[in-house]
């Protein structure tokens, strides 16, 4: 073989390769069949070499965690904003009967009561061996903020509330994966960490403000934090 193309055929796999060396290397390609097959067959091998060098990965999603919790955040501060905002506009009407202030009165606990006692998630619920079903059922069907993970198969969700943080993870990837939540002690303060589900090859570790999840195959987890700015 000519050691011309051998070097051009691992420059073009290396992405070195200029245009003028690329249009010379495809013409003798298209020339040569046996230079062709050996092209082909190298880049196979490199492609299936460098699939394999990536068969593990550590990420570390703390930074779109924190970024859906402000958000969250937002968008409550708004939604707080709406409802004083009705209330107001209730005291202000100029004609209002006496009969009505009773069913005025009611209205006017129950807005109060929802926008100052929304935090209704019990601790106690994650706390044992087993996730309590009224959490976990309470988190699929409450809004949450999605964080897709296209290269780890997976999604993260994140619930806020007045002083916690509750995060689902989900995972499917069969590759390695090493999930790190790393966080600022005085916002995020790990609380608990359950596995909903986990198989005999994966593992999660846990600290004040860390967790990670050591994770191969299809695995789910419920996380709560402690959020040391509420309030």
């Amino acid at each position: 073989m000519n050691n011309n193309y051998w070097t051009l055929i691992n420059k073009d796999i290396d992405g070195e390769i200029t245009s003028e060396e690329k249009s010379l290397l495809e013409q003798e390609l298209n020339n040569n069949n046996d230079l062709k097959e050996y092209a082909a067959q190298l880049k196979s091998v490199v492609r299936k070499l460098n699939k394999e060098s990536r068969t593990s990965y550590e990420i570390d999603i703390s930074d779109e965690v924190m970024n859906s919790i402000y958000q969250t955040e937002r968008l409550k501060a708004v939604q707080e904003k709406t409802k004083l905002a009705a209330i107001f506009a209730l005291f202000s009407m100029s004609r209002v009967r006496y009969a009505s202030v009773f069913g005025l009165g009611v209205i006017v606990c129950f807005i109060f009561l929802s926008l100052f006692n929304n935090n209704n998630l019990n601790p106690g619920n994650i706390s044992g061996s087993m996730i309590d079903a009224d959490t976990y059922t309470n988190f699929e069907n409450a809004g949450n903020i999605v964080i897709d993970i296209p290269e780890l198969d997976g999604k993260v969700n994140t619930q806020v509330y007045d002083d916690k943080v509750l995060v689902k993870v989900d995972l499917a990837s069969q590759n390695e994966i090493k999930l790190n939540f790393n966080f600022d002690e005085t916002r995020l303060q790990v609380y608990a960490v359950k596995p909903i589900k986990q198989n005999n090859q994966s593992s999660f570790v846990s600290a004040n403000n860390l967790v990670q999840i050591n994770n191969k195959g299809g695995n789910s987890y419920l996380l709560m934090f402690r959020n040391n700015l509420s309030g």
